[in-house]
């Protein structure tokens, strides 16, 4: 099986997943009525928050990845689609998708590069 077609088919999986996911957390929030409690003020708390989050550890990320040579976009596309997964997956395991992720020879050449890369993001952030 060629590599692409492998990734491609992962990323479908992880997609379904959280389509799934999705699904579950908006039974559970029509079932327990909590919906009733959200209001617009903390919902734009929270997505801005988040998005702030999400903004310095991508720069952090991209510092890391300092020297090698990959394209701006690319790597914001790429970060962005790893965080939205790193959010919902629990356990960490939406770690172990980003260095699947980067490590498919655009941005980093190999998986145990990107792995490695992804270990030292982590160790910086605790």
């Amino acid at each position: 099986m060629n590599k692409n077609k492998i990734l491609t088919t992962i990323n479908y999986i992880f997609y379904i997943l959280f389509l799934l996911l999705g699904i579950w957390y908006i039974y559970r929030v029509y079932e327990n009525r909590t919906w009733e409690k959200i209001t617009v003020k903390s919902v734009l708390i929270v997505l801005g928050a988040a998005t702030v989050i999400n903004l310095l550890k991508g720069l952090r990320l991209y510092i890391i990845l300092f020297g090698r040579e990959f394209e701006k976009k690319e790597y914001a596309v790429k970060y962005m689609q790893t965080a939205i997964i790193n959010m919902i997956i629990p356990l960490r395991l939406g770690e172990v998708y980003r260095g699947f992720s980067f490590g498919d020879g655009k941005l980093i050449k190999s998986y145990m590069d990107s792995y490695i890369i992804i270990l030292f993001d982590r160790f910086v952030d605790t």
